[in-house]
């Protein structure tokens, strides 16, 4: 038998891990005890350990999505009228994002009475004063490229499928980590498009200071053969570089061959 200091002790301890936190209080769609996988955990765990920019190159069914989620609900459960964003291309993604949310939250005892979640505007508010916000980024340019998310504040941002999103639209989102860039985080994620843009630089750069991290589909435990043969005969070759590899490759739609204006761009010495 334990105490109830020890038991105190042990639940503090939990409590400060957002892994085992999930693995106790939330559940997966079979409704099993939420686990993270070693990849979602080696993410999350970069966060608990300082990194404030995180960059997370992901294929396909790998969980991109669901470990963003899962974070920002322990989060913002336990820091008390802390604002987190979501962020992604369209409405639609968004929205998704709130249903896996609002799924989470009822099928766990510790948030179902405490979170109210409304889905126009997006926003989960829980009991403490802590707010996850929803928002679109928009994925052309033009003058409303990130008009919804202008003028909030944030304690930490998430863009999910960012290389889809415009770069107006990531300009007005990431402009506002600048008000504390050494406290305001900022957790961006896709599949990779081929664009040699905003989420290729701070994937293949350090000097961004963005943490990155590559995983591709196959990191998926159940990831098989069957799987590999759905999707290669569902996909282009290109396709499947980016959505399964999660590799830069060539951009989807494009004149020249990226690789071949990355090589036309290095410095040579021209003589004769």
């Amino acid at each position: 038998d334990y105490s109830e200091e020890q038991i105190d002790d042990m639940e503090r301890m939990i409590r400060q891990s957002p892994s085992k936190w999930a693995y106790w209080k939330l559940k997966d769609p079979k409704g099993n005890p939420w686990k993270a996988r070693w990849y979602q955990s080696e993410m999350i765990e970069g966060i608990m350990q300082g990194d404030r920019r995180i960059a997370a190159r992901m294929g396909r069914r790998v969980g991109k999505t669901e470990t963003m989620v899962v974070y920002c609900l322990w989060h913002a459960f336990h820091h008390r009228n802390t604002r987190l964003l979501i962020i992604a291309p369209y409405e639609n993604q968004v929205r998704l994002i709130f249903m896996r949310l609002m799924e989470l939250v009822a099928d766990s005892d510790e948030l179902r009475d405490c979170v109210k979640i409304t889905k126009n505007p997006f926003i989960a508010e829980f009991g403490n004063g802590a707010k996850i916000m929803g928002f679109t980024g928009g994925a052309n340019a033009g003058a409303q490229a990130g008009a919804s998310v202008r003028g909030q504040r944030a304690d930490f941002i998430f863009i999910d499928e960012i290389d889809y999103m415009s770069e107006e639209g990531i300009d007005a989102v990431t402009a506002i980590a600048n008000e504390d860039p050494k406290n305001i985080g900022i957790w961006v994620s896709s599949t990779p498009t081929g664009k040699r843009s905003f989420f290729y630089k701070v994937c293949t750069d350090p000097n961004t200071g963005y943490k990155a991290y590559h995983y591709p589909s196959t990191v998926n435990p159940n990831f098989d053969d069957k799987m590999e043969g759905e999707l290669r005969a569902t996909m282009t070759a290109q396709g499947y570089i980016h959505e399964v590899e999660a590799e830069f490759g060539e951009e989807t739609v494009g004149v020249f061959n990226k690789g071949a204006v990355e090589r036309a761009m290095k410095e040579y010495n021209y003589s004769y």
